[in-house]
């Protein structure tokens, strides 16, 4: 069976969680814990070298990280990602436009209103971040315009990992109410079958010492 090393606030762990449940994919979950020492663990640290989350071993042994390449793995042949050429280049195109200009910039947000104790000497950072983030939401409200989904017209991983720290973008203190093809393309994500809270999430087989 498929297992998860997961950390059930991760923005980057609830996009293979989300992934594995549209796919209706049956895994186990290991809950790392990154408040703590878990990441710098030398087990963990034989898992994932980076010390990050989520990372995923597969059924034969074998281990890979990061959300994007996770979600690109688990997807193939599957209905989250397109046979044609050009659909898969778009699906990928997305993908690393989330990890460049999203994550970095809306999840970062919200790991500094959320996460950093020290928030309101980093207010300039914020500042500079949330602008940034909004040139993304800028850039996802115009292609969604008169779009179902980003690739294609059924929902895809370039969705699925877009949508996290958009859906989350109020936590980093943004306002998506300017965005209503942004705002009306999350409910839409969230209404599917196989959308999943980030707080629902299956009790971990086991922590790591």
């Amino acid at each position: 069976m498929l297992r998860l090393y997961d950390f059930v606030t991760s923005g980057n762990a609830w996009k293979v969680r989300l992934t594995l449940s549209h796919l209706d994919m049956p895994y186990e979950r290991v809950e790392i814990d990154r408040t703590t020492t878990h990441t710098q663990s030398p087990d963990y640290r034989a898992i994932n070298p980076l010390g990050l989350v989520p990372a995923l071993r597969l059924e034969d042994g074998r281990i890979l990280h990061d959300s994007s390449a996770i979600a690109f793995y688990l997807s193939e042949g599957t209905h989250l990602l397109p046979e044609d050429g050009y659909g898969r280049a778009q699906v990928v195109q997305w993908l690393i436009f989330e990890q460049r200009y999203v994550c970095e910039t809306v999840g970062m947000a919200r790991y500094i209103v959320k996460t950093l104790a020290e928030a309101e000497a980093r207010a300039a950072e914020l500042a500079e971040v949330q602008r940034q983030g909004y040139e993304a939401l800028d850039q996802l409200e115009r292609h969604l315009e008169g779009r179902t989904f980003l690739v294609g017209e059924s929902c895809t991983i370039a969705d699925i990992c877009n949508f996290v720290y958009v859906a989350m973008a109020d936590q980093g203190a943004m306002d998506l109410t300017p965005y209503p093809a942004l705002r009306a393309w999350v409910a839409r994500l969230e209404a599917l079958p196989g959308h999943v809270a980030m707080e629902a999430v299956p009790k971990p087989v086991l922590r790591l010492p």
